[in-house]
Order: C-alpha cells, then sequence, then structure tokens
C-alpha cells in the first residue's frame, strides 16, 4: 500500500510535467518551424539562421549590385545581381531553401557569370535581409516571385532568357511560379519535393526527433498558425503544366526530400525536354559538393541547349 502512494505520488507529480511537454509540442513546436527567425531556433543552431548581407570580396566576386523590391504592402525583398562577364545569354534567378539566404549561392553564382549568365539570388520572405515573420513554403512566395520578376524586368535586372535555379523550398516556388508565369523559360530543381503535407513528417524526425512520428495535431496547427490552407502547397499537381526544359537534380541520400518524393514530381512534370540527375550520397544541400566539375558541366550542358523563347511550345 505504501508503495502504491508513493507511485501515486510522483504520478501526480509528473503529470502536469507531461501535460506542459504536451502543450509545447502543440503550441510552439509549429511556431518554431512558421517563424524563421524564432530566437529559439537560432540559438540552438545558429547556422540554420543566416542574417548576414553577402560578402562579395571572400566569393571573390566583382561588379555585384544589391537592392530591395517592395513585392506588397508588407514585403520587401532583398536581392543581388551579378552580371554576365561576357554578352548574357540570359538571366538566372536563385531561390534558397528553408532557412537558408541569398548567400548560399555565392560559391556557385561566378560559374554561372563565367559562363555567360546574369546572376540574381533573393532572400525569400522572412529570410536573411528580406522583411516578414512567417514563412509560406513557397504558399506565399510564389507570388512574391511572379511580382519581383515583373519588377526585375521592367528595370533591366532580368535580361533575356529566365532560368529559375531553386532548392526545396525554391525549387517549389520555381515550379508554381513556371506554371503560372509565362516569363519563366528554364527551370533547374535542386532538392524539390512533391507535397508539403510528405515534406512535414521528415522535418519533424530531423529537427525534433526519430524516435516518434510528427502528430496530426502539430501538423494541422502549423498551417493553422501558418494562414496556410491545408494541401494548398502541392507542385506535383501544377507540374503537369509545365512544358519548358527542367533540370531536377536530387541527392539519393536526402534525409529532408526523400528521393521517391523528388521523383514523384519529376515523373509529373509536363515537359518533354525534362532530365533527371541523381547525385550518389548527396543529402539535402550543397548537392555540388560530391563532384563539383560534373555537377556543374551538367548544367551548363542543359543551358546550353535551351531554345530560344520564340521556339518553346
Amino acid at each position: 500500500m505504501k508503495r502504491f502512494k508513493v507511485l501515486r505520488k510522483i504520478s501526480l507529480l509528473l503529470l502536469p510535467a507531461m501535460l506542459m511537454v504536451g502543450i509545447s509540442i502543440y503550441a510552439y513546436v509549429p511556431k518554431i518551424i512558421a517563424e524563421v527567425k524564432n530566437p529559439v531556433a537560432s540559438f540552438f543552431n545558429t547556422s540554420l539562421w543566416d542574417e548576414h548581407p553577402p560578402d562579395f570580396d571572400k566569393a571573390r566576386i566583382s561588379g555585384a549590385r544589391v537592392r530591395k523590391v517592395k513585392v506588397n504592402d508588407s514585403i520587401s525583398l532583398s536581392l543581388y545581381r551579378i552580371p554576365a562577364a561576357s554578352k548574357p545569354h540570359g538571366t538566372v534567378l536563385a531561390l534558397h531553401g528553408y532557412r537558408s539566404s541569398k548567400n548560399r549561392f555565392l560559391p556557385v553564382a561566378r560559374f554561372f557569370t563565367e559562363n555567360g549568365w546574369d546572376f540574381v539570388a533573393v532572400d525569400l520572405r522572412a529570410h536573411n535581409q528580406s522583411t516578414g515573420q512567417l514563412t509560406g513554403f513557397s504558399y506565399y512566395e510564389r507570388r512574391d516571385i511572379a511580382t519581383l520578376i515583373d519588377s526585375l524586368r521592367a528595370s533591366g535586372w532580368i535580361r533575356g532568357r529566365l532560368v529559375i535555379y531553386g532548392h526545396s523550398i525554391g525549387a517549389a516556388t520555381a515550379v508554381y511560379v513556371a506554371a503560372g508565369h509565362a516569363g519563366v523559360d528554364g527551370l533547374i530543381l535542386e532538392s524539390a519535393f512533391d507535397k508539403f503535407g510528405n515534406l512535414l513528417p521528415n522535418y519533424w524526425k530531423f529537427y525534433v526527433t526519430e524516435q516518434t512520428e510528427m502528430p496530426q495535431e502539430v501538423a494541422g496547427h502549423f498551417f493553422e498558425m501558418a494562414r496556410i490552407p491545408i494541401d494548398s502547397i502541392c507542385p506535383v499537381e501544377v507540374a503537369p503544366r509545365i512544358r519548358i526544359p527542367v533540370l531536377q537534380i536530387q541527392g539519393d541520400a536526402d534525409p529532408k526530400v526523400r528521393p521517391a518524393q523528388a521523383r514523384r514530381l519529376f515523373d509529373s512534370l509536363g515537359s518533354g525536354r525534362k532530365q533527371w540527375i541523381s547525385i550518389p550520397g548527396g543529402t539535402h544541400n550543397k548537392l555540388w559538393l560530391p563532384d563539383t566539375t560534373t555537377y556543374f558541366q551538367r548544367i551548363l550542358m542543359f543551358l546550353d541547349t535551351l531554345p530560344s523563347p520564340k521556339k518553346q511550345v
């Protein structure tokens, strides 16, 4: 009897703590996911929160210009443009992924400019030097970028053919923009997913715990807090409308976007000029690192075969 009373007291003491943990998971984990600059997330892993201006000197880049473009009443996007070293073939617009920034593209920018392409990279909303509190995981970003493209065309920051080079969330944004914007001539998709609902459990295991599955309540609360309609981020649904050339690159060891999820998107693309590249041992980021030479050779081959906009069907 005495032992039972002790266990009962322990249970009564633990119950409030367990309730607090449950409430915290339900209420705060979605907040950490949706708020890119959440101080809790940045405290535990500062590499996930890049809040610095681009260091062009360190990257040995000259001629770069930086500006902000207002895309709606509350959002201004920060971006830089590096002109091609020779007469430009067109413009590459680079879109980063979750908790990253335009700075991630500095190591690769010279490849494009030295091969005759203007290079523009942008901080998505709520990231780095752009304004905003919540990420839309491509839901809001697709409208931001479509507006940005029109603005940059008008100001001369986008010249000639436009290729969007998107990574992860940036790739999803690129698919949506290309599906609804006639001014995109090609896509380079890296670590691209089919449906955000399939991606959330992967992020849960990567950032929270691998021991349990993501509770449905947490996923639902995330969409509610981020003001995103459930099932509204499904690149695979608009992929059949893509008719322009596409190069899709995927690491076969990606813990965030499973290769099968990326392949479903690729198989759904309506383009008759699509190419798939699997990177052996590649994870989610910096897929050029396992074999830099081959990676950029394949991209250059893709760019060299792009038809002019007038010849596209």
